[in-house]
């Protein structure tokens, strides 16, 4: 029952980040030479890699501790 409820928040946690990934975009375009080193392209690749990453280390630590 756990893993399933687990699974069903990472599930849903994962759709949040991926609408978060598509708002950063203002249209995709595949061939399109872009700079991606700016600053706010950084800030939000970090802060959306701590959030994916978050539910797995609460995880983790739930279970050590």
């Amino acid at each position: 029952m756990m893993v399933c409820l687990t699974l069903l928040t990472l599930y849903y946690y994962m759709r949040i980040c991926y609408s978060a990934f598509m708002l950063n975009y203002w249209e995709i375009n595949w061939n399109y030479n872009q700079n991606y080193l700016n600053f706010n392209m950084k800030m939000s690749l970090l802060l959306s890699f701590f959030s994916i990453s978050g539910l797995l280390l609460f995880n983790m630590m739930f279970y050590i501790y």
